[in-house]
């Protein structure tokens, strides 16, 4: 299912940390709003799977701002890591 399927937007702030997390829109509920996570890994590195794998995924910022932190790794090796802000969904 695509981004525009899925009804969100993204504010890429980078992702780099929490404070530069990228921000999540328009998801109805965490469901949609974890698809959209990859979503977006994807749209940056291409299918999960082929060119990606997931590594972990962490919950964290709880009292504050809560972010899910997904750490995946390239084909080639290469470990990754992004924060996304998930505030307009988490709990839904």
């Amino acid at each position: 299912m695509s981004r525009d399927a899925l009804g969100v937007r993204y504010v890429d702030r980078g992702g780099a940390t929490p404070e530069t997390a990228v921000i999540i829109l328009g998801a109805t509920d965490g469901m949609v709003g974890v698809h959209a996570e990859y979503e977006y890994i994807a749209m940056k590195h291409g299918p999960e799977g082929v060119t990606w794998r997931r590594v972990r995924q962490e919950l964290g910022g709880l009292g504050v701002r809560p972010w899910d932190k997904i750490v995946y790794e390239l084909r080639d090796g290469t470990t990754k890591e992004v924060y996304f802000d998930i505030t307009g969904f988490f709990g839904r």
